[in-house]
């Protein structure tokens, strides 16, 4: 069914942006996407059953399909225990970012089960097998930082001025509030030598905090632990956002470590 779908074009470009792994088909996500949802609302199909053998998987595609039938079925069954077992089964079949990154957003039941799904996925967080480490915090940036101290969902800003970081003078800046933020800039403390696609889910991670909680960020990009390479690439990917102001970046960039 997936190779239905398969786009030559889309193979070619797609193999060049993720070296290693398997093999691609050539499908696109929005159609992978609809497939796993198609899958698990048909009352007719068993996607126990397609999850059944996964050393039968060739193809990065199905890797793909896979991880999405897990969080998509997950949301549908509500079983969180079963979920992050599931999550534990599937987490050693991750071998590229896309993988990752397209499978770790569907597990929404997750934002449900935040505090038991946070102690879960330590051994994740500090692990020293790469792309452990990356789902780890790409689940974070899905399911924990942009969330407020109730737990409700809190959007990026849409601007970032240097009052925002800095406070106006003569007043105090505007505390902000967020369930996890504080727990989140503890966890990317730390150097990351696992990896570069560790190292770019934590630059990654830095920079959506810094549009989300730009005060504390800019705290922790005064003093933290972070390895030069992964600490250079959050200054760089904050920078490449379109919301911090021009000031704002010359104030990042003017952060940056000599090596």
């Amino acid at each position: 069914q997936l190779f239905q779908y398969a786009d030559k074009d889309y193979q070619t470009f797609s193999q060049a942006l993720i070296p290693g792994g398997k093999p691609l088909i050539g499908v696109r996500l929005p159609q992978l996407r609809k497939l796993a949802k198609d899958i698990v609302r048909d009352k007719n199909v068993d996607e126990r059953a397609i999850l059944a053998d996964p050393e039968e998987d060739q193809y990065m595609e199905e890797i793909m399909l896979r991880g999405m039938l897990i969080g998509y079925g997950s949301s549908k069954s509500g079983d969180i225990d079963e979920a992050l077992k599931m999550l534990d089964e599937f987490v050693p079949m991750v071998d590229s970012w896309s993988v990752c990154d397209s499978c770790c957003v569907s597990f929404t039941l997750f934002q449900k089960h935040r505090e038991q799904v946070y102690q879960h996925i330590q051994k994740y967080l500090f692990s020293n097998k790469e792309f452990e480490v990356r789902v780890g915090l790409i689940l974070l940036l899905d399911h924990f930082l942009k969330c407020d101290e109730k737990g409700e969902k809190l959007p990026r800003r849409r601007s970032i001025e240097c009052s925002d970081i800095l406070g106006e003078e003569g007043h105090e800046r505007e505390p902000e509030e967020g369930l996890y933020i504080d727990r989140i800039l503890d966890v990317l403390n730390r150097p990351y030598p696992q990896g570069y696609y560790a190292q770019m889910a934590a630059a990654w991670l830095t920079a959506e905090c810094f549009v989300t909680f730009p005060e504390k960020t800019w705290d922790f990009l005064k003093d933290n632990q972070m390895d030069l390479f992964t600490y250079s690439k959050s200054l760089q990917k904050i920078c490449e956002s379109r919301i911090p102001s021009d000031e704002v970046k010359k104030l990042i960039r003017a952060k940056k470590r000599k090596a």
